[in-house]
């Protein structure tokens, strides 16, 4: 394992980062865990999320959304690109703040990103902020997987519902989302 701390915008953009590593046809699984997601952010990462589903990469992602922030549009063009999507409602006595962004490869090595930059546009592009690299050679895919069941099955993921259309729908008609932003 090898860790590397990494400054936003200075030396990089995790924005950049994770359109890259989306994109990269040698991970067989994706974990996007942002506990603030914005449409911004991922109107962001869509097209390359939609390459990598292209190339039968399995994208999960695990968001806390809200009305001010996530759209039912943004969701839905993510349900139809083929994401798997759990995610938590936020509100004001539970808002999820954990980033983290991993990516396996069953040949090669794999990441692990962690965070404070928020999934918008600005949090990935350009807000100020520490991004954690920690790279796994496939040497070591066992610790790679202790930290894959940590992010599968944490605490806090105890806390998301699985979406589907039905549910989407549900939540603009309730007003929890808008259906636009």
């Amino acid at each position: 394992m090898e860790i590397k701390f990494l400054n936003q915008p200075k030396d990089v953009k995790i924005g950049e980062i994770l359109t890259e590593k989306i994109c990269d046809s040698s991970f067989s699984r994706i974990w996007l865990f942002a506990g603030f997601a914005k449409d911004s952010g991922l109107d962001y990462l869509l097209e390359a999320i939609k390459t990598a589903r292209e190339n039968g990469i399995i994208i999960e992602l695990i968001l806390g959304i809200d009305k001010k922030n996530t759209s039912k549009d943004m969701l839905l063009k993510l349900l139809n690109a083929g994401c798997k999507i759990r995610f938590h409602l936020n509100d004001d006595d539970c808002k999820l703040e954990t980033r983290v962004y991993a990516f396996e490869s069953d040949s090669s090595d794999s990441y692990v990103y962690l965070t404070g930059a928020k999934l918008s546009e600005g949090g990935l592009t350009d807000n100020m902020a520490l991004i954690t690299e920690i790279s796994y050679p496939y040497s070591e895919k066992k610790e790679f997987n202790k930290v894959k069941a940590n992010i599968e099955n944490g605490v806090v993921v105890e806390k998301f519902e699985t979406m589907n259309t039905v549910v989407l729908k549900e939540l603009a008609s309730t007003g929890e989302i808008l259906a636009r932003i």
